[in-house]
């Protein structure tokens, strides 16, 4: 508790006036005004929005690849996608499809999102059937738990929602036909895969594909070749014994020779 007396201090900020990162500095009025273009779903432009209101918008010092085409054609900061891949069917931030997500429109003056209705768009739009069809086919590919949330949020009719909930499902998806194509190919693997018959170590093993003139029927050389190095290792240990047993009487024929009769005969006898 403070003890000091006296009249007390007024507040120090007022905030009187809103936080502008544009008061004092060129560069920043010209980050406002750029316009955001390819921004379908309201959640993607508020970012960029915020980021532009704090003097956290950062623009690109180059073009950068876009994900879809892989050249470097975005030149806005903050997008994967250049235009002639979004072309108002996807968003260029997140890739949200158009008919899932709201476009966005950002007003010069200000820079407020302005959401207009899909069916507004509808010129730009693909034919509904063909949007519905692949919308089951996403949803087929779905949890059960990803649909109802899917469902869930599309009944609530917010777009940024929408969009997360639709990323969400693509992505599910495609992790779907990746463990599918992947369990796929390692079953034909095992299958086309056959070990050879003779029991040798991992090391001399051999595996080979059947082929389709012996009727399946495996070459048996991994074995063949475990027991040819095991008759040359019994070779050579045979090899070494002879040596061994040469030099052994040769040293005692020396000694005989060169140690008098009497001591010769004393040694044997």
């Amino acid at each position: 508790m403070s003890n000091k007396t006296g009249p007390k201090k007024s507040q120090a900020h007022r905030n009187s006036f809103a936080y502008s990162a544009a008061l004092h500095s060129a560069a920043q009025k010209k980050i406002a005004a750029l316009p955001a273009s390819g921004l379908l779903c309201a959640r993607c432009a508020d970012i960029v929005r915020w980021r532009k209101q704090f003097g956290k918008y950062r623009p690109l010092s180059a073009p950068k690849k876009c994900v879809a085409c892989q050249r470097k054609a975005v030149r806005d900061a903050y997008h994967v996608l250049c235009d002639a891949c979004a072309a108002g069917a996807r968003c260029a931030k997140c890739r949200a499809p158009a008919p899932l997500a709201a476009e966005v429109r950002r007003a010069t003056d200000g820079g407020a999102a302005v959401v207009v209705s899909p069916s507004a768009t509808a010129g730009k739009a693909e034919d509904a059937a063909a949007a519905k069809l692949r919308q089951a086919r996403l949803l087929a590919a779905c949890t059960e738990r990803q649909r109802r949330s899917y469902r869930r949020k599309l009944d609530r009719g917010d777009p940024a929602e929408i969009a997360r909930a639709a990323a969400a499902a693509a992505a599910a998806a495609a992790a779907t036909r990746r463990r599918r194509t992947t369990r796929r190919r390692t079953t034909a693997r095992r299958r086309t895969t056959v070990p050879t018959r003779n029991p040798v170590p991992n090391a001399e093993r051999e595996w080979r594909r059947p082929s389709g003139g012996d009727g399946g029927r495996e070459v048996e050389r991994g074995g063949e070749r475990a027991r040819e190095s095991e008759r040359e290792r019994e070779r050579e240990r045979e090899r070494e014994s002879k040596r061994v047993a040469a030099g052994f009487f040769f040293f005692l024929e020396e000694a005989c020779r060169r140690i008098p009769s009497s001591f010769t005969a004393l040694f044997f006898f």
